[in-house]
């Protein structure tokens, strides 16, 4: 990614530069214009010998690991022709179009390929409901759970390209770990395979015995500084926190999710003492809860998730997704847009002023 950032900077940056050396002269702008093709040369070098030096089955074939290098060299000559012909830019937006939608097409014109609603109905075999979540490791049949995401299906893990940081998974797995996090179904493959406790199923499925649900109220907890050890001794009645919560009482009262949105999440809460309502969603300092709209302390429950104190009564429990990081997104994104036209328009006299300098000089 980084790489494609870069070279996607250094191509705008000369696309800028030819435009201003055809118009104002030859002489406007001086750089050395063979500095892209060396770099083409280098890539390529660099992928011939990973090519042969790294002999796994994520390596592609020799042709497509030399393509991209080819290309980029090729385009680099049509840039070069840019400084004497300007035409050639033309030719450099449609060879750009071309490369960009035969990559896009060829997912659809190659094998293997297959339709989206295909791709997604192979994942489609775990049963029961969807309150529970599956669990897919990155090296299960299922490609880290990619699939479960097009159907709706929630995931423990994340799906391979987003893998979540988790102080509960990222030790040795124990089926306590997919109970507390309301795990129903596990893929078979990888590490997951060797764990006590799991039930087969069909095809390539595990089920957990007894999840625990998403929300659910504990009346007991225990502060834990080794998570991964204590875990194989949780118990559904209790959980692990960071920090001490005194004064919590009673037998666990009853809790239902009223309202599931990204970012909102509504829990009507009933119970006869103090208690600690428990969410297995990832917790986030950006998460703020409110209780009958009364804010209140977020806290960190399993490592992992989050949970909040309420009282005796019934209540109603609202957590919101509104980080600082989103706030300052925001009033960025606004200065930025009021900002682009004044930019446009100082750019634009300022190339002027010099345009018509130089055609004086």
């Amino acid at each position: 990614m980084r790489v494609h950032f870069v070279g996607a900077s250094l191509s705008a940056i000369a696309f800028s530069r030819v435009c201003l050396r055809n118009q104002l002269g030859e002489k406007a702008l001086r750089y050395d214009p063979w500095v892209i093709p060396r770099i083409g040369f280098v890539v390529a070098m660099t992928a011939v010998a990973m090519s042969w030096l790294d002999r796994r089955e994520q390596v592609a074939a020799f042709p497509l690991i030399i393509a991209g290098p080819v290309l980029l060299m090729y385009a680099s000559v049509i840039l070069i022709r840019a400084h004497s012909r300007p035409p050639a830019l033309i030719a450099l937006i449609v060879f750009t179009s071309l490369d960009l939608g035969a990559y896009g097409l060829s997912y659809g014109l190659f094998p293997p390929s297959d339709r989206m609603s295909g791709f997604a109905e192979v994942a489609s075999s775990p049963l029961g409901q969807r309150d529970y979540r599956v669990a897919a490791h990155a090296f299960s049949a299922y490609e880290g759970g990619n699939r479960f995401a097009m159907l709706g299906w929630r995931q423990v893990d994340g799906y391979s390209g987003l893998p979540p940081s988790s102080r509960l998974l990222d030790g040795k797995p124990h089926i306590n770990i997919f109970q507390v996090a309301g795990v129903r179904w596990v893929a078979r493959g990888g590490q997951y395979d060797d764990v006590p406790g799991l039930i087969p199923r069909v095809d390539d499925w595990f089920e957990v015995p007894n999840p625990l649900p998403r929300a659910r109220l504990v009346s007991k907890v225990h502060v834990s500084k080794h998570l991964s050890r204590d875990i194989a001794t949780a118990q559904p009645d209790t959980a692990f926190v960071g920090k001490n919560i005194d004064r919590l009482s009673g037998v666990p009262g009853k809790c239902e999710i009223v309202e599931d949105r990204p970012g909102a999440i509504r829990v009507q809460v009933k119970t006869d003492g103090r208690q600690l309502l428990v969410l297995s969603d990832r917790f986030h300092d950006g998460w703020q809860v409110s209780i009958d709209e009364e804010a209140c302390g977020l806290h960190r429950v399993y490592g992992d998730f989050m949970g909040c104190v309420v009282g005796p009564g019934s209540h109603e429990v609202q957590f919101r997704f509104r980080p600082d990081s989103l706030h300052h997104g925001k009033v960025l994104s606004l200065f930025g847009l009021a900002f682009l036209p004044m930019c446009t328009l100082v750019s634009s006299r300022r190339f002027d002023r010099t345009h018509c300098q130089a055609a004086r000089e």
